[in-house]
């Protein structure tokens, strides 16, 4: 199956890919609470941040990714969290 994982965001103008979501557009996407990110960052286990000034965004290609790299076939199958594995130089898999 293939699915439209592609984040979108409601504004004005309609629904648009960003290149960046807030906190609260990135929990919403993955469904999610800012908590949950938020103790992802402390441990390094969630999708890939950046902070510009006091704001911290996900870049949409890192939360594509993030969703297809935690994507399982059944329940024994073990990969790294894919920040973990970035780190570590891996792939996960």
């Amino acid at each position: 199956m293939n699915y439209d994982i592609t984040p979108q965001v409601n504004n004005r103008k309609g629904s648009v890919p960003p290149s960046f979501l807030s906190e609260k557009q990135t929990a919403a996407y993955l469904n999610m609470s800012v908590s949950w990110l938020r103790k992802c960052r402390d441990k390094g286990t969630g999708p890939v941040w950046m902070k510009f000034g006091n704001s911290i965004r996900y870049p949409n290609d890192a939360l594509v990714s993030y969703v297809q790299q935690s994507t399982r076939n059944f329940t024994g199958e073990y990969r790294l969290p894919p920040a973990l594995a970035n780190k570590r130089g891996q792939t996960s898999g």
